[in-house]
């Protein structure tokens, strides 16, 4: 919303982050929403006036054994110009 010189906004995000809990391997998910202030500077560009940070909700869950995914590896790829098509 803007009002003259000051402007509002919102932005939602889904973090998730593995972090060790108890000396467990947990996996954090939560749904977070920032709600900001901007103000318009006397040369016409908008900067942060006030940011807040609301949490919703996290939801932690113990990373077991069962749960894991296997690692997904990169194949080691090598171009070769001689085997590459005519354009």
């Amino acid at each position: 919303m803007l009002e003259r010189d000051r402007a509002t906004a919102s932005r939602t995000a889904s973090p998730i982050t593995c972090t060790r809990l108890n000396g467990q391997r947990t996996v954090m998910k939560a749904y977070i929403r920032y709600l900001d202030v901007f103000a318009r500077q006397p040369d016409g560009s908008w900067l942060f006036a006030e940011r807040k940070l609301l949490v919703d909700w996290t939801r932690p869950t113990r990373l077991t054994r069962e749960a894991r995914r296997p690692r997904r590896r990169t194949p080691n790829i090598t171009l070769r110009p001689d085997r590459l098509p005519d354009r």
